[in-house]
């Protein structure tokens, strides 16, 4: 390698040296700095997700605390309840609990699930329940059919509407 560069006139080293600097400083710019730079807004934007959810959890305390002193006999009111209880505990009613691999809550409104493998005419029925028992509203779907005919793997976004 060094018998090559001493052979070089001096006018390709000049190029060659050049063009090392500049691969050194895209390579920087690609590899280090502009990574974070892209990742910072999708950060920021769960830090605010998730502190309204801690928000959200503040203002129920009370509710939860009251359900504790009760012992937890009497099930809140539909409308007190939240949205992420409500969809665990009616997506077990409606059989879809061997399905369910994630429910998380986004806000006070919003909760995100994750189905693996679960009937596609169960999962519409139960969405149906939802919406017209309890006014949840399917804010986004993306749905897909899993390997066994029949069934399907869905990521949802449900939402519960003003009252």
């Amino acid at each position: 390698m060094r018998r090559w560069w001493h052979e070089l006139a001096p006018r390709e080293r000049r190029t060659v040296t050049l063009g090392l600097v500049a691969l050194a400083v895209m390579a920087f710019y690609f590899l280090v700095w502009l990574p974070p730079r892209q990742a910072l807004p999708a950060l920021e934007a769960r830090i605010d997700e998730q502190r309204q959810d801690l928000q959200w959890m503040r203002d129920h305390r009370s509710l939860v605390t009251a359900l504790r002193e009760d012992g937890g006999s009497e099930a809140a009111p539909a409308e007190q309840r939240a949205l992420y209880a409500l969809a665990d505990d009616s997506a077990r009613g409606a059989g879809l609990d061997q399905g369910v691999e994630r429910i998380e809550p986004s806000g006070d409104r919003r909760v995100r699930i994750v189905l693996s493998g679960v009937g596609f005419n169960t999962l519409v029925r139960w969405l149906g329940t939802l919406r017209e028992d309890h006014g949840v509203a399917t804010e986004s779907a993306a749905i897909r059919s899993a390997e066994e005919p029949g069934r399907v793997d869905a990521r949802l976004v449900l939402t519960r509407e003003a009252s």
